[in-house]
């Protein structure tokens, strides 16, 4: 599978919301990952101790629209890729 490099990796440290390497997630009742590649979208679902966090990664208009579902909280940050070059 390819994995889009401006996406946040496994193996990526300092924020809550990177997926952890499978040796140091036992805690971790169920993870998968859904990746959609109708309409240029592609989502992230881990579920991690009976919560679910979703990432939904929209390509749309070359932005990346990152929407975390968490403990029944929703935070949602939209980067946009011209901001970054």
């Amino acid at each position: 599978m390819h994995v889009d490099p401006r996406l946040p990796s496994d193996s990526s440290s300092g924020d809550g919301y990177t997926r952890r390497n499978k040796k140091t997630k036992p805690f971790m009742s169920q993870s998968y990952t859904m990746v959609s590649m109708f309409g240029e979208e592609q989502v992230y679902i881990v579920s991690m101790f009976g919560e679910e966090q979703v990432y939904m990664v929209s390509m749309f208009d070359e932005e990346q629209v990152y929407t975390i579902s968490m403990f029944d909280e929703e935070l949602t940050m939209k980067t946009s890729l011209k901001d970054t070059n």
